[in-house]
């Protein structure tokens, strides 16, 4: 990740790690529960990002929307006191339903050449840790909500740059 040291010049781009997993909208729950439980814990987890039949971006599957679909008809008050076998029995069939059903369509998104300001706008609006950067319609990358702080922070904090100053008259980026 590279941080140049103007604004200006902070772009999606710059911020993105293009290190994408992905899954076909018409892929079952069971893909992406295995894809989901699948990473290397020294790292970041990614999000999973879903792709329509011909490779655009459809949404992204949350660890969150996983676990709410799999738990679907399961009375909350029961969870506790299911044993195991109960419980599994009772996941097993929303294994086999298709990730379009369970993905999130409305997140944060991005294009490569948006600038840090832009980010940081759309990263208040929503709450998801990251943002997708879409090039044609296609994924090219993931920014972490993180990321976008870091690269704020180091410019609020470098003499030079003089602070941070955000366009328009006293838009408020608080949520």
């Amino acid at each position: 990740m590279n941080t140049p040291g103007h604004a200006e010049a902070i772009t999606a781009r710059d911020l993105m790690r293009a290190e994408v997993r992905t899954i076909e909208f018409d892929r079952p729950l069971r893909d992406a529960l295995r894809s989901l439980a699948d990473y290397d814990e020294r790292r970041r987890p990614t999000p999973l990002v879903v792709t329509d039949g011909d490779g655009a971006f459809a949404g992204v599957v949350t660890p969150l929307a996983l676990h709410l679909a799999l738990l679907q008809g399961i009375p909350i008050d029961e969870l506790g006191r299911l044993p195991e076998p109960d419980l599994l029995a009772a996941v097993r069939p929303q294994l086999d339903q298709p990730v379009s059903g369970v993905m999130v369509r409305e997140v944060p998104r991005a294009c490569p050449d948006d600038r840090l300001f832009t980010l940081m706008k759309s990263a208040t609006e929503r709450h998801l840790d990251y943002t997708v950067v879409l090039d044609d319609g296609r994924v090219v990358g993931v920014i972490y909500v993180t990321d976008i702080f870091r690269a704020a922070a180091s410019l609020a904090l470098t003499h030079e740059s003089g602070g941070i100053s955000l366009p328009g008259d006293g838009e408020d980026l608080r949520h």
